[in-house]
């Protein structure tokens, strides 16, 4: 299991760094960002072989830090800017998905679309992984009808 965090946390830590320097090149964040976003499938997909703890504890030790200040961000009061500063680190723990996120300038209640989409972040790749890791049962066929 270590491994498999530390393969997420490798390649959520790239993804980072090669978004946040692309962001000088018009264009190239967002090929990178959908880029991550295939590699991260990828891996979620190879859990499949996994058990079902064992990869669901993976996703969710991967995914705590989002987690956590996407719970902060949402509490109703701010303690010393404490939900102001967990927002930050929302929006700097999820980097390599940002670019794709801020193609969306719609306005609700007064925030961007994609604040809100940062604060739902965790539970979309919670989705996501649930999608990706789920086994399809192979349909069993009679044994007593041929095919010709």
């Amino acid at each position: 299991m270590t491994t498999i965090i530390l393969r997420l946390y490798f390649i959520h830590i790239f993804g980072w760094l090669a978004v946040w320097l692309a962001m000088h090149y018009p264009g190239l964040d967002l090929v990178l960002a959908i880029m991550y976003l295939l590699i991260i499938s990828a891996e979620i997909r190879s859990l499949r072989r996994y058990a079902k703890g064992v990869s669901c504890s993976s996703f969710l030790i991967w995914q705590a830090p989002g987690i956590v200040f996407s719970l902060i961000s949402s509490i109703p009061w701010s303690w010393w800017g404490l939900k102001e500063y967990s927002f930050f680190l929302l929006q700097f723990w999820y980097t390599p998905m940002v670019p794709l996120l801020s193609l969306l300038h719609w306005t609700i209640a007064g925030h961007p679309l994609y604040y809100y989409l940062l604060l739902g972040m965790p539970l979309l790749l919670a989705i996501l992984f649930a999608l990706l890791v789920r086994n399809r049962e192979p349909v069993p066929r009679s044994s007593r009808i041929r095919y010709i």
